[in-house]
């Protein structure tokens, strides 16, 4: 049923304007400088199909017939049906590639612009040679008539099909029209009063200004893309034959009229076309850079829960040492206590040591959890001296598990770093296990972790170093170090430092491997020191 009905629509939306564009005929071959039934053509085709043939085929056959022609019915009959096949059956066949508004890039409306005049042109041949057989006339005879109609055809089809440039038309348009504003009745009232203005007061005959139709064109265009522009110029091109028509004017202005519809007509969609292109294209990297984000932050969460499980053996065994404690602070205090003699000294400091050791597991415990904790990827000020010595507090106990030797060097006052803590902290800790599984599977005498902290290496700065005395790195893994994937260990999956990396650069800063280190394994990165660094050092 929906298909019945569009058929009929567009069967008398073709009548409708085929007789509306009958106006200042340039010949007595009845061309006119606009088509819009030949945009309808192209629209039933890329909406319906092969199917829409017969409707176009009876539509221009009906509308001949019922206004003035100078065939005959039979070779009327031949003119509707190559009309048909040009229009709507090229339309069908690309029915494909014909741009939509929401999609449309720059280069497929020139495309579809392109599409307008060979198609429109291949129609003026066409009927040309129909003219020539029909009537006894030399083709050479023909020329302008022939040229007239076709780019009457290309104003119709550059007018009539981008309003259809969308997937559901009348919704859509009455989507955008709700959403019309102030600034947009406006700049209608504007393309309406320019064309009464160029088009409609003899001071301003001959098209003198017709630039100034453009500039409501170009801002629909600017402000609503490609949809925009497909409204401002329906509504310039009508408004202008509008006027055009009720002056009664000279056949002689057709072809000036005609090309400057379609300059309007190409510009306005190009521009439209591009605007809508940047948007889409900007939307796209905006929402393409969230889900990186959040694509980054779930590998750092990953990499977090990877460091905690491998720190697992060594954080119990930390923990065992204060519960010992604890069990031992309250035997000893119960002991006492059974004894009935009390000393309350003695017992008190039992008691407060046994809290002492509660605090260094629950501490431990908080710390790992926040280190858990997925977080957001906020950058503010941090106390770097802060967060360093709670990695060496996270990392501490699995050093002291694989018996490596551990050191701390900084300066006791530090400046501030900009930054997210959470990750920062997972750098330097991915460093350190780094350090750590090298000394463990090079097997070395040695056993030393040291990081360091320097603020003279570069201004602005701070240089945060891990160094270690393990076999160092091999010739052919320096090169693909940072790179994601990419692994020098077993079993490792190549996110670490690549992870690192990008953590590291996001902040401002950079990561390396010193190579010019010959008696340590050295990896290096900087963070930039917040604003206000002199006034905390």
């Amino acid at each position: 049923m929906r298909g019945i009905v569009l058929h009929v629509v567009l069967f008398l939306a073709y009548l409708v304007l085929f007789r509306a564009s009958y106006i200042f005929q340039t010949s007595d071959l009845r061309s006119t400088p606009w088509n819009p039934e030949t945009g309808i053509a192209v629209v039933a085709g890329a909406l319906l199909g092969w199917a829409s043939l017969p409707a176009i085929f009876l539509a221009s056959l009906v509308s001949k017939t019922l206004n003035p022609t100078i065939l005959s019915f039979g070779w009327e009959i031949v003119a509707a049906a190559v009309n048909a096949m040009v229009f709507a059956g090229s339309a069908a066949a690309l029915r494909r590639f014909l741009p939509s508004i929401n999609t449309a890039t720059t280069a497929n409306v020139i495309l579809f612009i392109c599409y307008a005049f060979v198609a429109t042109l291949a129609s003026a041949v066409a009927r040309l040679f129909i003219a020539a057989l029909a009537l006894d006339i030399y083709p050479v005879y023909l020329i302008n008539y022939t040229f007239t109609l076709s780019v009457g055809n290309v104003v119709g089809i550059l007018t009539i099909v981008p309003v259809f440039f969308v997937s559901r038309p009348v919704a859509d348009w009455m989507k955008y029209f709700s959403g019309f504003r102030a600034m947009h009745w406006l700049t209608t009232l504007i393309i309406l009063l320019t064309s009464v203005i160029v088009f409609g007061l003899e001071d301003t005959d001959k098209f003198k200004f017709f630039y100034l139709v453009f500039l409501p064109v170009m801002a629909f265009a600017i402000k609503d893309g490609l949809m925009g522009a497909a409204y401002a110029i329906l509504l310039s091109d009508t408004a202008m034959i509008a006027i055009l028509l009720w002056r009664v004017s000279e056949p002689s202005t057709a072809t000036e009229l005609q090309v400057l519809m379609i300059s309007l007509s190409a510009t306005g969609l190009l521009m439209g076309a591009t605007i809508s292109e940047r948007r889409r294209i900007s939307t796209q990297l905006e929402e393409s850079h969230v889900r990186l984000r959040d694509t980054q932050a779930a590998l750092l969460q990953a990499s977090r829960i990877s460091l905690a499980s491998e720190m697992a053996a060594a954080l119990a065994h930390e923990i065992n040492q204060p519960l010992s404690s604890i069990r031992s602070f309250v035997r000893t205090a119960r002991r006492k206590l059974d004894k009935g003699k009390v000393n309350y000294a003695e017992l008190k400091s039992d008691i407060d040591s046994a809290v002492k050791e509660v605090d260094v597991a629950a501490n431990l415990i908080r710390e790992t959890r926040k280190f858990l904790e997925r977080g957001d990827v906020r950058k503010d000020r941090i106390n770097l001296r802060q967060l360093l010595l709670t990695c060496s507090d996270l990392i501490a106990p699995e050093l002291g598990y694989s018996k490596i030797a551990w050191e701390l060097h900084m300066p006791e006052r530090l400046p501030t770093v900009i930054g997210n803590a959470m990750q920062i902290q997972q750098v330097v800790l991915n460093l350190v296990r780094n350090a750590r599984e090298a000394i463990l599977d090079g097997r070395s005498k040695m056993r030393k972790i040291e990081l360091s902290v320097s603020l003279e290496s570069r201004p602005g700065h701070v240089e945060i170093a891990v160094s270690d005395s393990g076999p160092g790195i091999p010739s052919e893994v320096k090169a693909m170090l940072f790179k994601p994937l990419k692994s020098s260990k077993v079993n490792g999956l190549g996110l670490g430092l690549s992870l690192s990396n990008t953590i590291v650069t996001s902040h401002g800063g950079s990561i390396w491997y010193d190579e010019a280190s010959s008696t340590v394994t050295r990896f290096a990165f900087t963070l930039p020191l917040s604003a206000s660094k002199e006034s905390e050092r």
